[in-house]
C-alpha cells in the first residue's frame, strides 16, 4: 500500500492533519508527505470504516466504496499540475482493501 512522490517522510500529526489551511500554504503539498506515513504505518488492510474516520475525521465525499480526502482534507498542491487527494477504499465489508492518492 506505499504511496510514492512526495517530498520527505513525516509521521502523522493530528496537529498538521487537521489544521486549517491558510491561503499561503494551499498552494503546497502540505498534508503530502504525510500520506507514506497514513499508508505503510497507520492505515492498514482490514481497518475498518470507523477506524479511518476516528483516525482522518469524516471524509469529504464517500462514493461507491471509496473514502475521499480532497477538499478540507487535500493533501494539497503536490504534483505539477493540480490537488492530490487521499483515497482508501473499502471491500463490501467496509474494511480497508487499499490506499492511494488521486491528482485532481
Amino acid at each position: 500500500m506505499m504511496i510514492i512522490g512526495y517530498q520527505g517522510i513525516e509521521r502523522y500529526d493530528p496537529k498538521i492533519w487537521f489544521q486549517k489551511v491558510s491561503n499561503e500554504v494551499d498552494s503546497t503539498c502540505y498534508r503530502g508527505a504525510l500520506a507514506n506515513d497514513l499508508s505503510n504505518r497507520l492505515i492498514t488492510q482490514d481497518m475498518t470504516k470507523q477506524e479511518v474516520i476516528n483516525l482522518l475525521g469524516e471524509p469529504d465525499r464517500i462514493s461507491l466504496n471509496d473514502m475521499k480526502y480532497e477538499m478540507d482534507f487535500s493533501l494539497g498542491f503536490c504534483s505539477m499540475a493540480d490537488y492530490n487527494s487521499l483515497i482508501i477504499h473499502l471491500n463490501s465489508s467496509e474494511r480497508v482493501e487499499n490506499v492511494h492518492t488521486r491528482q485532481h
